[in-house]
């Protein structure tokens, strides 16, 4: 995504967004952070890991000129895109913004400037300068978490994990709001011990009321071999999460599951209901549980809330 020009490392993604798309933030996804809010979306070339699990690798596995079409914006284009669609958030997803940092954060500065709040996807490998520059207390940042194992990050991410999970914690510490997905691989990172593990650290170094999205995975790019996660394996990984004292976690890919909806922690009473990235209704107010006036995390504004 860069280029060595006499000695300096320049950009070959500026601007060059290979999507721009626009939808509930529920998608990113974001069940406490302005539900029911339009996101608008963008996304380019590139990547730091090569997953073999990738859902969009035909973005995140892609040179600059491998794209099929991309569309050319300034961070002023793109923040005027997100005003024209009245989307309340810029959300740089689809592929690793890392790779477009500098555009990210050009459109993040101006974004906050109008009053539209930032959501990153980002699967938190950079470094600490870079990550507090970037992000500011009150965005959004959407983790993936690949797995709770070095060698899973090393043999099928080509990463590693400790950086990420120190982002983790540098993002709690400027008070990002966080939300970590997990996508669950059958016979890869299924293992409830390794999942087990996960929770109590998200538990003790997050805390336990940061939100945690155990997702379906579905065959995709190098492993077509790999049937879909049975859904009773989401299920017990969720059961896991809240054994270990996660309030808010969630079950994602399957549409229609009741776990998708968001509960209170405290009583137990759902209170956002949602059917996929639908929301259907509403029992909070000001951000508190509407049958036992618990509080619950999260960044919330009713005037999104149907």
């Amino acid at each position: 995504m860069r280029i060595n020009v006499d000695g300096m490392l320049r950009t070959l993604v500026f601007g060059k967004m290979g999507t721009v798309t626009h939808g509930p933030v529920e998608k990113k996804p974001l069940h406490h952070f302005l539900p029911g809010a339009l996101a608008c979306n963008f996304g380019t070339a590139g990547c730091n890991l090569n997953c073999r699990f990738c859902h969009n690798w035909h973005l995140s596995q892609r040179k600059p000129e491998e794209l099929d079409r991309y569309e050319v914006l300034t961070p002023k284009d793109a923040v005027e895109r997100a005003k024209g669609r009245h989307a309340s958030v810029v959300s740089f997803t689809y592929n690793e913004p890392t790779t477009f940092y500098e555009f990210m954060l050009r459109t993040a500065e101006l974004a906050r400037e109008s009053g539209i709040k930032v959501n990153v996807n980002t699967n938190a490998l950079m470094q600490e300068v870079p990550l507090r520059t970037l992000m500011k207390p009150k965005d959004s940042a959407t983790v993936d978490l690949k797995a709770f194992d070095e060698t899973f990050y090393r043999n099928v991410c080509e990463g590693s994990l400790a950086p990420v999970l120190k982002n983790i914690s540098t993002m709690m510490e400027m008070d990002v709001w966080v939300e970590i997905v997990n996508l669950v691989i059958p016979g890869l990172n299924d293992h409830l011990d390794m999942i087990r593990d996960m929770c109590r650290w998200i538990c003790s170094n997050a805390g336990p009321d940061t939100p945690m999205h155990f997702n379906r995975f579905v065959p995709a790019y190098r492993l077509t071999n790999i049937q879909p996660t049975p859904v009773r394996t989401l299920e017990r990984a969720r059961q896991v999460a809240v054994d270990e004292g996660l309030n808010y976690v969630y079950i994602g890919n399957v549409p229609g599951h009741v776990n998708n909806s968001t509960f209170c922690g405290h009583c137990g009473e759902r209170i956002i209901h949602r059917v996929h990235f639908s929301i259907r209704a509403v029992n909070m107010k000001d951000g508190r549980c509407g049958a036992c006036d618990h509080p619950i995390a999260g960044v919330w504004d009713g005037k999104w809330l149907p």
